[in-house]
């Protein structure tokens, strides 16, 4: 299931792409402002800091937990958000005739992916299949 990435002015929580990549589960969640990824912790990190060491995502690891976005799901994931300040905020929608960040990156579900690929790859070249 991929769905597209639709910014929007306000917070609206969205499961956008729930796929598999080399054993790996991962998810992309729409806020509706900007989409956040998550990938299942095949290596068993202890710590955001610790999985820092062998990739590093958009702006870094920032979640590390169950998958509250599924009850059943009782995987432990790693998090990252689209929503630095580099990035496209849905909020500033509101705000279009003083818009700041009008050159801010949109990203794209399929963008998305491709990075979670990426740092899966990392993951695995790093820590061992």
């Amino acid at each position: 299931m991929i769905s597209e990435m639709i910014y929007k002015p306000r917070k609206e929580l969205e499961i956008i792409a729930e796929e598999e990549y080399k054993q790996f589960k991962y998810v992309i969640i729409s806020l509706g402002i900007f989409p956040m990824a998550y990938i299942e912790n095949k290596f068993e990190f202890n710590t955001l800091t610790s999985a820092q060491e062998y990739a590093i995502p958009h702006g870094g690891f920032t979640y590390h937990g169950k998958a509250y976005w599924n009850d059943n799901d009782k995987s432990t994931y790693l998090g990252w958000h689209y929503g630095h300040k580099s990035d496209f905020n849905g909020y500033d929608l509101v705000f279009e005739q003083n818009m700041q960040n009008i050159r801010a990156k949109k990203w794209t579900t399929k963008e998305v992916i491709e990075e979670i690929k990426n740092v899966i790859d990392k993951m695995i070249t790093i820590k061992g299949d």
